[in-house]
């Protein structure tokens, strides 16, 4: 489990959009947000 955890994380952040990000991953969240500076 431990070995895997690694690519877990890496798809959440990637592919998985949150409510409280406005339904965007993270990474398209912190995308826009670089973007806007």
């Amino acid at each position: 489990v431990m070995a895997r955890l690694p690519e877990w994380i890496e798809d959440y952040n990637r592919s998985h959009p949150h409510k409280g990000l406005k339904m965007k991953s993270p990474w398209e969240y912190r995308a826009e947000l670089a973007s806007n500076e």
